[in-house]
Order: structure tokens, then C-alpha cells, then sequence
């Protein structure tokens, strides 16, 4: 994988950074750099569009109020 192109060119002399470039997700991590096995992240918890959706069957009744009316 190619990255961007340097500002200028690179002349003898010329101090840089090489960095990975990691961006956190778990393909990455096998793909890129054949590391998977050690992966610290949490590559299967859900997304915040499945914790903040509505629960399975919350219709009518289920609007927060007292269940003793």
C-alpha cells in the first residue's frame, strides 16, 4: 500500500517520520501486518445503531410510563 506523496523531494540530508499507519480495525491488523493473534481491540461488539435501536416488540404499552395505571 502506497501512501501519499511527499510535499516536496526527498533530497540527502531530508529528516522524516515513517510511520504504519494503523487505523484500529481488525482486518488491518491480519491483513496489513499478519498480527490478528495479537489484536487488543473488540472486533465483534455491536455498533452503537444496534445499542440505540428500539428493542424487539416495543409497541404500544412500552412508553416508559408506570406499568400500574
Amino acid at each position: 500500500m502506497a501512501g501519499p506523496a511527499p510535499p516536496r523531494p526527498v533530497r540527502p540530508g531530508d529528516g522524516f517520520t515513517v510511520t504504519a499507519g494503523c487505523d484500529k480495525r481488525f482486518a488491518t491488523c491480519g491483513r496489513k501486518f499478519a498480527n490478528s493473534l495479537n489484536f487488543q481491540g473488540f472486533p465483534h461488539m455491536p455498533g452503537n445503531d444496534f445499542v440505540v435501536r428500539h428493542a424487539p416488540g416495543s409497541g404500544p404499552g412500552l412508553d416508559g410510563g408506570s406499568l400500574f395505571r
